[in-house]
């Protein structure tokens, strides 16, 4: 299955909307504002508006750590970047990236080296090849983390 991942340019929500085959709207990803806790939220909703995934950005000093829970199935995606590259890490299933992440080219595999993900930018959107259906909401997860690493929050300081 192929899904389009693109950013939207303006200050208000969605940040990110994920197009299938047809171009229709499958999932769009907002901000979640939250007056108690000072973490970053994201919530990823399908066509009916109904949240199928929450990802929190984890303030962790030299990386970039964000907890995905997709249902009952919960995972931490850790980047670490560094000056030869970023090292990415996942805690909760026995995938792995192979591939450059910063770069938004990059796969996603199995402990047995089949894949998962095959992430690929393309000029203006990300193009994901997703292997199993099974795993459509962790792919879209980890795509937009993915795709977060490089933001800048504040609207106010983002280059015209």
């Amino acid at each position: 299955m192929t899904l389009f991942l693109k950013r939207t340019i303006s200050a208000d929500n969605p940040l990110f909307v994920i197009c299938d085959m047809s171009g229709n709207e499958k999932y769009t990803v907002n901000r979640v504002q939250s007056k108690v806790l000072p973490q970053k939220r994201l919530l990823v909703t399908d066509s009916q508006d109904k949240p199928v995934v929450r990802i929190r950005r984890l303030p962790i000093a030299g990386s970039s750590t964000y907890a995905l829970r997709m249902g009952k199935k919960r995972v931490t995606f850790v980047n670490i970047i560094t000056a030869k590259g970023v090292y990415s890490h996942f805690y909760g299933n026995n995938y792995h990236i192979r591939g450059t992440i910063a770069a938004k080219n990059f796969d996603v595999i199995d402990v047995d080296n089949t894949l998962v993900l095959s992430h690929r930018r393309r000029r203006g959107y990300c193009e994901l090849d997703i292997s199993d259906g099974a795993d459509e909401l962790f792919c879209v997860a980890v795509s937009v983390c993915a795709n977060m690493m490089n933001i800048i929050e504040k609207t106010a300081l983002q280059a015209v």
